[in-house]
């Protein structure tokens, strides 16, 4: 939801041009008209963006994320003022890590998906991993005593976890199951986040051991296989079907699909 909506100025070459603008939690857009569906344009608020005062244009000021800028122009005074203190609250918001009135957490766009994190953990907006109908799912950095270590994760954001129930209850058992796991060859469960407001909250978020590649991509890549690769593969995946057996569970359709896409691809050196 917008924190602010309303006309301004846009400086587009050198002309000015009345656009709709809207303030959100992470990017500042602009509509062609009022009511529009999708923005013409936006800039994505990051914890480095930053608003100040334009000085060539009367009630005028800037916004800027990563060198990009966008120079606009407000009614009066007192509407650059507040427009510039909600595009600040905003800025100040992802800076402090704070998600609604949670801190501790920080929101980040990451191709079209909006990720929900806490601050451990460090997401850019190139970090997507790959996405399709139950979600997303993005690399991240390890942070740890507030400095960036070398360890990579993979973060899996299931969205509307409870828009049925029967799939809600499937993904805690799938998830319970997963982190009672350990084989080389099946992708290791490493943390179940918390949400940031635990009793209003629509999307799910599982931590996993980051994989360089995935099957489906090996398969499809340029790269010629051979019997022996195919073999190779085949004998991992019956390495780690074994050993779920070992433990006593009996697979699903699904559940093989989810496996067989988060085995882990060894190459013997």
């Amino acid at each position: 939801m917008p924190t602010m909506e309303g006309h301004l100025s846009k400086k587009s070459g050198m002309v000015w041009r009345d656009r709709w603008f809207k303030v959100t939690p992470d990017a500042f857009l602009y509509y062609t008209n009022k009511g529009d569906a999708e923005p013409r344009g936006q800039l994505p608020f990051t914890s480095t963006s930053t608003v100040s005062e334009h000085t060539r244009k009367s009630h005028g000021f800037q916004v800027v994320t990563n060198s990009v800028a966008l120079v606009v122009a407000a009614p009066s005074e007192a509407d650059r003022k507040d427009w510039m203190d909600a595009i600040h609250d905003a800025i100040t918001a992802l800076t402090t890590g704070t998600v609604g009135h949670n801190t501790g957490y920080y929101r980040v766009k990451v191709g079209q998906h909006d990720f929900e994190l806490p601050q451990k953990y460090k997401v850019g907006r190139n970090d997507m991993v790959g996405h399709g109908a139950f979600g997303a799912v993005c690399k991240a950095k390890v942070i740890e005593d507030g400095t960036e270590t070398d360890e990579v994760v993979a973060i899996k954001k299931i969205v509307n976890v409870w828009g049925n129930t029967e799939d809600g209850k499937r993904i805690v058992r799938e998830v319970r199951l997963l982190q009672n796991l350990h084989h080389p060859n099946i992708v290791n469960v490493l943390d179940a986040l918390p949400p940031p407001t635990p009793h209003e909250f629509e999307d799910a978020y599982i931590v996993f051991e980051y994989m360089d590649t995935d099957l489906h991509r090996v398969i499809f890549s340029r790269q010629k296989l051979t019997i022996d690769h195919v073999q190779y593969f085949i004998y991992q995946l019956l390495l780690a079907l074994r050993y779920i057996h070992s433990r006593g569970v009996t697979l699903t359709l699904t559940l093989t699909l989810t496996l067989t896409l988060t085995l882990t691809l060894k190459r013997k050196a």
